[in-house]
């Protein structure tokens, strides 16, 4: 089921190995080895259920834990006008932040768990495998100022030249408020240009700003 899983953090016994059946289109039976069927009313237990007697209360939607994740660029650097100067510009100093940061400050309570719903979701954005790179490196404790960090660059804006750097960043939001993040990818993209416009790989006009 992807992302969507229920987590249990005791000791595990026969009646806590649970498996999914599908009831309907829409729904899924939560089952345990007693023939138990997980309900949600009056309280999250197991009832004795069977084909022929199915509580409405035991019917599950399962749903993504992260459902959207946006991919945005932010310039980090530029644009320089370059284009009159018959020598190089600089070197400048840039810092570039990388990792994950999240939006909540209330704390992750089951971090494995969390960093598979990303890795999960983040799986099918574009630039994916750069993206899983920083949920694999900084994803690792739950003390989370470890997981964004800063790396310093040097650039040179070349002569007759426009130039910008440009960071992706993957905005990540969840069904739980507390899911929400920021994912951003340590790989940053130099723009070059001989005129006042840059362009992508094709040759097209782009605005760094809403690629």
């Amino acid at each position: 089921f992807g992302n969507m899983h229920i987590s249990w953090d005791q000791s595990y016994h026969e009646s806590n190995l649970f498996t999914f059946e599908n009831f309907s289109e829409k729904y899924v039976l939560i089952k345990n080895s007693t023939t138990g069927c997980l309900r949600a009313s009056p309280k999250i237990n197991l009832q004795s259920c069977d084909k022929f007697r199915i509580y409405l209360s035991a019917h599950w939607k399962l749903v993504p834990r992260i459902k959207a994740i946006e991919i945005k660029p932010k310039v980090v650097f530029g644009p320089i006008d370059n284009l009159q100067n018959p020598f190089p510009d600089g070197p400048y100093t840039i810092t570039v932040q990388r990792g994950v940061t999240r939006t909540q400050t209330s704390q992750v309570r089951d971090l494995q768990s969390y960093k598979a719903s990303l890795e999960s979701s983040i799986s099918q954005a574009v630039a994916s495998v750069e993206f899983a790179y920083e949920i694999e490196n900084t994803v690792t404790t739950s003390e989370e100022t470890s997981w964004i960090r800063t790396e310093t660059r040097t650039v040179t804006v070349p002569a007759h030249s426009k130039y910008a750097v440009v960071q992706f960043v993957a905005d990540v939001k969840g069904e739980l408020d507390e899911d929400a993040c920021q994912i951003l990818n340590g790989n940053i993209k130099i723009f070059v240009s001989r005129d006042k416009y840059f362009y992508d790989d094709d040759g097209n006009k782009i605005n760094i700003y809403t690629l």
